[in-house]
């Protein structure tokens, strides 16, 4: 396929799990760059601007851009350690970028970073390879790459593009792409038996899918060969659950039965024979690090994990896949015009990812792009917080909207911890930050306490104390850091309100989302109401229980989880008063 780069402008690879693309691939394409650097073939991909060799790969998530550029700056230099990573080799994720400037030859990054980059060089002059992996998923910020990849290769001969899918139909692909070549990567060693839950219809499953998993787990472990495995359920408060209940009955076990293994386990403690681990998004990184680590000879580890383990991470040992066929995600839903994270089926192509775990801008009314849309495009968020972001700067509160909107932008900062005793501790010192108007101050006083010297500044041993996420508070700071260049990029004051109330930010919040409320509750057709509920960790969640129910009239929020109910996430009062002009408009 090397030779096929020098010939083509476009190629697609179709791959297995296991293949190995994400890494090595790459590294093939770097290396043979770099060996004939001086041939006339080469100088065709080196591009006129430069005579130097860069190549981005695309990733769908910030974790799995990480993990390849750390896993690939190991092997190309011949180290254990990462400590070269920025080097030839590096990555770009949102608010941070770990490159060197003309010296990185390797890049990886999310595909949201590349989007941007191709919207401020559209013929992405600063690369001569591009590689997009995992195209099957099919994000928005995916399939807007691809078109304007096409664009952009058709006006650059010298830019190359690969495409890499672990989809069935490659076809579609290739005809996008004037039917350019198609090239299959083999994958994983060994073959993959796959048996299907027999008797069961979706109706019945989606109410015990993660008892049935954990009842699977135990099957296997007593019936089958050491191997560890991995079990995919939806999200925290499942796998807690899984964990709890997996635990519980093994202790019921009778190893001396065991068909496999039996003197290693009739030596074992109940309590010791498994080695169970929870791995999701909001767990504690040290705790994630513990499912690489190795167990004693003839054990066996168990892990329930999201889909994060489903792309993002390899975990080594794994023999028995266990997939509920259910994911957590968000989904639009036109009727309600609005997004809402729900359980869902997963799609085939991500049931064969799983099984692979084993064996291995703003417009106007015209369509045209506003000055406040112009603005807003530069902040690497949400249109909504970016509408935030410039209103405050009306009432002279930017400086604080700024930490708020980074608070917004990082995964929740609240410990949940297991045990009762230790969850009501974590709640008790969250209650220390409440603000009676809602969750938005709450989060401002969060983040103004942690970042106070009188306080530690920044003190990771502050975040134990009140059980606070340090690695999420870590990157809200960084967050604020880039937001703060971009403000002074675009020359926007930064303004403090040393009395800064309610008031002003409710009202410029409300501002940039009210059209979206407006479109909601003012639609010409009949439709069933939703009922909401506030969530149970929001700091006003008491008040909606209480007499002073009837304070929570009006409210705003920043998203909605769906579960057995509809929840509203970071939500706080407002006044009607603040409102009632836009509404009338």
């Amino acid at each position: 396929f090397l030779e096929y780069i020098y010939l083509c402008d476009n190629l697609i690879f179709k791959y297995n799990k296991g293949s190995g693309k994400t890494t090595q691939l790459p590294q093939y394409i770097l290396n043979e760059l770099e060996f004939h650097s001086d041939s006339d073939d080469n100088t065709k991909i080196k591009k006129k601007h430069s005579n130097r060799i860069s190549i981005a790969v695309t990733q769908p998530r910030r974790i799995a851009a990480i993990a390849a550029a750390q896993q690939v700056c190991r092997e190309y230099n011949g180290t254990r350690s990462t400590r070269l990573l920025g080097k030839e080799i590096g990555y770009k994720i949102r608010f941070e970028n770990v490159t060197t400037p003309n010296v990185t030859k390797l890049t990886y990054m999310t595909d949201g970073v590349l989007l941007r980059e191709i919207i401020e060089d559209p013929l992405l002059l600063n690369y001569n390879i591009i590689i997009i992996d995992e195209a099957h998923e099919r994000s928005i910020e995916t399939d807007i790459l691809l078109g304007l990849m096409k664009k952009a290769c058709k006006q650059r001969h010298d830019l190359k593009l690969l495409v890499m899918s672990a989809t069935l139909n490659m076809v579609k692909f290739s005809d996008f792409f004037d039917e350019c070549p198609i090239f299959s990567i083999p994958g994983r060693l060994f073959d993959i038996d796959i048996y299907y839950q027999k008797n069961l219809n979706f109706a019945s499953l989606k109410s015990k899918y993660v008892s049935l998993a954990v009842d699977t787990a135990l099957n296997i472990h007593q019936n089958q060969s050491l191997g560890h495995i991995l079990v995919f359920l939806t999200g925290q408060s499942e796998i807690e659950r899984a964990c709890k209940e997996i635990k519980e009955l093994e202790k019921e076990l009778d190893y001396s039965n065991f068909p496999y293994n039996q003197k290693l386990y009739a030596k074992a403690k109940p309590r010791d024979s498994l080695y169970i681990y929870p791995i999701y998004s909001v767990l504690e990184t040290k705790h994630q690090k513990s499912i690489f680590k190795e167990v004693p000879k003839g054990y066996r580890k168990v892990i329930f994990a999201t889909n994060i383990a489903q792309t993002s991470l390899t975990i080594p040992g794994i023999k028995y896949v266990i997939d509920s066929g259910f994911v957590k995600q968000f989904i639009y839903k036109p009727e309600l015009s609005m997004d809402i994270l729900d359980v869902t089926p997963i799609s085939k192509t991500a049931a064969i990812q799983r099984a692979g775990r084993a064996g291995r801008y703003s417009l106007d009314c015209n369509g045209k792009i506003t000055e406040t849309g112009n603005l807003m495009a530069d902040f690497p968020i949400s249109p909504y917080l970016a509408k935030v972001l410039l209103a405050s700067i009306k009432f002279k509160c930017s400086a604080e909207m700024i930490i708020i909107v980074s608070m917004l932008s990082v995964e929740d900062v609240y410990i949940s911890p297991r045990g009762q005793k230790k969850q009501e501790e974590a709640h008790k010192a969250h209650s220390y930050f409440h603000h009676v108007s809602g969750d938005h101050m709450t989060m401002l006083n969060i983040y103004k306490q942690w970042a106070s010297p009188s306080l530690g500044q920044y003190s990771k041993e502050w975040c134990k104390q009140y059980f606070l996420h340090y690695r999420a508070l870590v990157t809200a700071k960084n967050i604020k850091g880039q937001l703060e260049l971009i403000f002074q990029r675009l020359n926007l004051p930064i303004l403090s309100s040393k009395r800064f109330t309610n008031r002003p930010y409710f009202y410029n919040y409300k501002q940039s989302t009210s059209d979206t409320l407006i479109k909601m509750f003012n639609k010409d057709q009949q439709q069933e109401l939703v009922p909401l509920f506030i969530h149970p960790s929001s700091s006003i969640h008491s008040s909606s229980h209480s007499q002073d129910a009837h304070y929570l009239e009006w409210i705003i929020y920043h998203h909605t989880l769906f579960t057995n109910r509809c929840y509203l996430r970071h939500v706080s009062i407002i006044n009607f008063e603040w409102v009632k002009d836009l509404l009338a408009s």
